[in-house]
């Protein structure tokens, strides 16, 4: 499960709109708890790197901005927790290319985003069943500050 505050949750809408009709895409920091649900605590915009033609469909995250991430939440006290992104004129359904890149253990929200406006908001997780890899849409917990 993901547990995201209320103002947590309007800076990835804005994010989604802003960009559009490209993809956003980021990272969300938090704490992981005992049961294992993620705590989104801040969000971490990223740049979309995939090449300019492909940024309306797809989104790349380099290895030099999460690494800079990474020790970023180390300093903070928190830890990755999650990447979200949105998808233009597109359901908020976790794709197959999507399903490729995910880790187990984290939070992929994804947000509809239809004529600049977010309509909907899924968040996604990776999870082992007797050694098969499954993704499964994950409860949403919004709480207030």
């Amino acid at each position: 499960m993901l547990e995201i505050d209320r103002e947590t949750l309007s800076l990835l809408h804005e994010e989604a709109c802003k960009y559009y009709p490209k993809e956003c895409c980021g990272i969300l920091l938090g704490e992981i708890l005992a049961d294992g649900e993620r705590r989104a605590k801040m969000i971490r915009p990223a740049t979309n790197s995939a090449p300019q033609n492909r940024q309306g469909d797809s989104f790349f995250i380099t290895a030099e901005e999460l690494m800079r991430e990474e020790i970023l939440s180390d300093q903070m006290g928190m830890e990755i927790i999650g990447f979200y992104h949105s998808h233009p004129d597109e359901r908020a359904e976790i794709s197959s290319k999507d399903q490729t890149y995910m880790i187990p253990g984290l939070s992929y929200p994804v947000f509809s985003v239809y004529r600049g406006c977010v309509t909907e908001i899924k968040s996604f997780e990776k999870t082992f069943q007797e050694r098969t890899e499954c993704v499964s849409e994950e409860e949403i917990k919004v709480r207030e500050k």
